[in-house]
């Protein structure tokens, strides 16, 4: 079985919501979804040096070598496939901060938001489910 989690997989579950976008990866890696999504601009944060050294050769987007949780998030568009703990803290950093734009959350089935998808949320959360893996898509 495959799951939704690789950037060829969750592209299609976003793709309206990113063209034209500033699009900003929260944990972006190798770069590998900002490489493959139709937008506007491309942003990734990392801390991972390996990723950091593969990510930074890329073309065409913009990438922070700093840990997005300690800094001010600006964009359109924000997508997360993180550790569920990290989740957590986005969500608090979100409603804290309120800030705006429309978030692309991933991650595993069992994960559960205690509730702060419909509090940081102004309409009503989408979630899109295949397997074992959910994408929760939230618009402030």
């Amino acid at each position: 079985m495959v799951y939704p989690r690789t950037p060829e997989e969750v592209k299609p579950l976003i793709a309206d919501l990113t063209k034209g976008k500033d699009f900003v990866d929260l944990g972006c890696a190798e770069g590998e979804m900002l490489k493959r999504i139709d937008c506007k601009s491309r942003t990734g944060y990392e801390t991972d040096t390996n990723c950091l050294n593969i990510a930074t050769k890329q073309k065409g987007m913009t990438i922070i070598n700093k840990d997005f949780l300690n800094e001010k998030l600006k964009g359109d568009v924000f997508y997360c496939y993180n550790h569920a703990n990290v989740i957590d803290k986005l969500f608090k950093k979100i409603e804290k901060e309120n800030i705006k734009g429309t978030f692309i959350i991933g991650q595993t089935n069992s994960y559960t938001t205690d509730g702060y998808l419909e509090k940081i949320s102004t309409e009503k959360p989408r979630v899109c489910c295949e397997g074992c893996f959910k994408v929760f898509i939230i618009k402030r």
